[in-house]
């Protein structure tokens, strides 16, 4: 077997974007090169988090299990000595500011929301050198039809 080209990848989501992240999950690994291989990182609060999409997402490893290793990371109890709390977000909007503290094993990682489809593999977005830069990243654009050949 070929050497495979690490992805570490970080989502951050809660039992109401459960069904998205499984597409966006899905989608990435469908559409990913025979020799990427992702590092995938969930933060949740796995207190709260239902057993039942833990197991889901777990089948999910599985089935990829040439393609991807998956990682929860628990983040029970986070941002309760929050000084501000905005009652229009749920705490899992802030864990993306954390990716550091709590992955500490790789100098670069992607972060990615989870109501995405992923038609590309994502070894060159990460392989982009951005070693004069203190982070990289894409610009939010509308939903467009593009034909196959485009993407």
């Amino acid at each position: 077997m070929n050497k495979k080209n690490i992805v570490p990848i970080v989502f951050t989501f809660d039992n109401n974007f459960f069904v998205p992240a499984i597409v966006t999950f899905y989608s990435m690994l469908k559409n990913s090169d025979e020799n990427t291989f992702y590092v995938i990182f969930i933060m949740t609060d796995l207190e709260k988090f239902k057993h039942d999409n833990k197991e889901d997402i777990l089948k999910l490893e599985k089935h990829f299990n040439t393609k991807c290793q998956i990682n929860f990371i628990n983040m029970e109890g986070f941002g309760k000595d929050f000084a501000i709390k905005d009652p229009r977000f749920n705490f899992t909007v802030y864990y993306r500011l954390f990716i550091h503290k709590y992955i500490t094993e790789y100098d670069k990682v992607i972060f990615s929301d989870v109501d995405i489809v992923i038609l590309k593999d994502l070894y060159p977005v990460f392989s982009t050198d951005i070693n004069e830069y203190y982070l990289g990243a894409t610009k939010q654009t509308k939903v467009n039809i593009l034909p196959e050949e485009d993407y």
